[in-house]
């Protein structure tokens, strides 16, 4: 048995591994896109591609998710321990 099988991951490490990967994906695609020779004209620049935008919308969907969630953690901290 390989040490994967022994101690399958949990759901969240299975979702942090698939943010890792979007995370990895927005940069190359950004990268690519960013590195290319400009052009003659600035409006003649690309723009995002729809794969681009979907996965920076991603992102700021689930990072401005992750900020609610640890404020809301701390506003219940701030009750659970003024209770103590």
């Amino acid at each position: 048995m390989t040490e994967d099988s022994q101690h399958p991951k949990s759901e969240s490490q299975q979702l942090l591994d698939r943010v890792s990967e979007l995370i990895a994906s927005l940069h190359e695609v950004q990268n690519a896109r960013l590195s290319s020779p400009l052009p003659a004209h600035l409006s003649d620049v690309s723009g995002p591609t729809p794969e681009e935008t979907d996965l920076g919308n991603f992102h700021f969907c689930l990072f401005t998710s992750v900020e609610t969630l640890t404020a809301l953690m701390h506003f219940i901290s701030f009750f659970v321990d003024s209770d103590s």
